[in-house]
Formats: structure tokens, C-alpha cells, sequence
């Protein structure tokens, strides 16, 4: 998952002199989003900087990538007159650890700034992504742990699970601790026969161990 330990600057290690700066932010609404800077040229070799938000939902985040013109160098922001503001793509970002990852950028069938073609338009495509700094003081596991805010206590549950009365003789608990680098979830059975099994069973869910890898939750009956 994509947490606040991503943030930073990432190169792209297969384009000359071009990056993004990433950054994950928590609004008031409690959504974590993401602001996008993309450091990168023109079709013409022009160097120029893109920006997006977007909402992070797991390991990617999708944003529209925008671009303003018409705009002199420490311009007042009280005159407006000749700013345009211009989408010029959809990027979707996704990780897959805390050094790499890959975007893949959609140029928008827009006319730019004069009617120029999409100022970007042909650069589409899959593009990887390396990491080139860290925020100093947050590590980066892709776990829920990475969003641990500063003083907050660790946290550490464990608590039976009810039995459906099919072996009334098993028991189940689960245990779930998260301290400042380290969430982990555990689920522990008793006294049910060896080879237990679902039958006729529906996924009524997932959970995911630190976002890597997701785990179904059935419902149904046991063999």
C-alpha cells in the first residue's frame, strides 16, 4: 500500500534528466491523497513541469496531470489575465516496493496553448520509476505502520472468535500489534480436525499483511 513513506523523489532511470516529486498528504477528511510534481520536457525539448491530486487506494493512485501557461516569472497572483490552465494527461501511479515503481502516463487528444498539439502528446506509455531520496526520520515498509503518527501509542488486541457451533469443541483468537515499524495479524485455531477445509464457501472479503499480499475471508461451511 501506498503510505506516507513513499514520499520523495523518484527518477526515471530509462529518460535523461527527468523525475517526479511524490508526496502523500492526509486531508482533514482523513483520505490519503497524493501531490504529483513531474519534472519533464516538451515534444520540442523544452523543459517544463507538470502537477496533480489524485486519491491513493492501495499500491496506485491516478492523477490528471495539468499545466499552467500564459504566466510571467514572479507574476502577481492578482492578475489572472492570460493564465490557462490545461490537463494534458492521466498517470496512473503504482508501486511495487519502497524503491520502485512505474506510471502509466495517457496523453489527453487535446489542442494546446495556440492550438499547438498536447505539448506532451507521443511521450505516453509505461514509464519506470526509481527512488532517489527519503524524508529524513520516516522509514518506508509499504505497511500500515508507515502511517503511525508520531506519539501514538503502540497497539497490541487479542480476542476469541465466536464459535458457529459446528465443532463446538474449537476455538479461534486473532492478534493484531502495531508498533512504530511493525503491524502484524495473526489467526490461531484449536481442537478442529486436521485437514479442515471450506466447502461451498464465499469470499466475503480480504485483508492484506503489511500490502503486499491480500487474504481471502470466506464464508461458508467447514468439511
Amino acid at each position: 500500500m501506498i503510505t506516507k513513506g513513499f514520499t520523495g523523489i523518484w527518477s526515471q532511470p530509462d529518460q535523461e534528466s527527468q523525475g517526479f516529486d511524490f508526496q502523500v498528504i492526509d486531508q482533514n477528511s482523513g483520505n490519503r491523497q497524493a501531490i504529483v510534481y513531474w519534472y519533464t520536457y516538451d515534444t520540442e525539448g523544452n523543459p517544463m513541469w507538470l502537477t496533480g491530486i489524485g486519491d491513493v487506494e492501495g499500491d496506485q493512485v491516478e492523477i490528471e496531470l495539468l499545466t499552467v501557461t500564459g504566466v510571467k516569472n514572479l507574476q502577481s497572483n492578482n492578475t489572472s489575465n492570460g493564465r490557462r490552465v490545461e490537463i494534458l494527461a492521466t498517470a496512473v501511479f503504482k508501486f511495487t516496493n519502497c524503491s520502485n515503481g512505474e506510471v502509466n502516463i495517457k496523453p489527453n487528444s487535446i489542442s494546446g496553448t495556440g492550438g499547438k498539439p498536447n505539448s506532451i502528446s507521443g511521450t505516453g506509455g509505461i514509464v519506470r520509476m526509481q527512488r532517489l531520496t527519503q524524508v529524513l526520520g520516516i522509514e518506508c515498509t509499504g505497511g500500515i505502520s508507515d502511517d503511525k503518527k508520531p506519539g501514538e501509542p503502540n497497539e497490541e488486541n487479542e480476542e476469541f472468535l465466536g464459535n458457529t457451533g459446528i465443532y463446538p469443541q474449537g476455538n479461534a483468537k486473532y492478534h493484531f500489534k502495531e508498533w512504530d515499524n511493525s503491524t502484524s495479524f495473526e489467526v490461531e485455531m484449536e481442537d478442529v480436525p486436521t485437514g479442515l477445509r471450506l466447502q461451498d464457501s464465499l469470499t466475503v472479503g480480504s485483508f492484506s499483511l503489511r500490502g503486499f499480499q491480500s487474504f481471502p475471508v470466506y464464508l461458508g461451511s467447514w468439511l
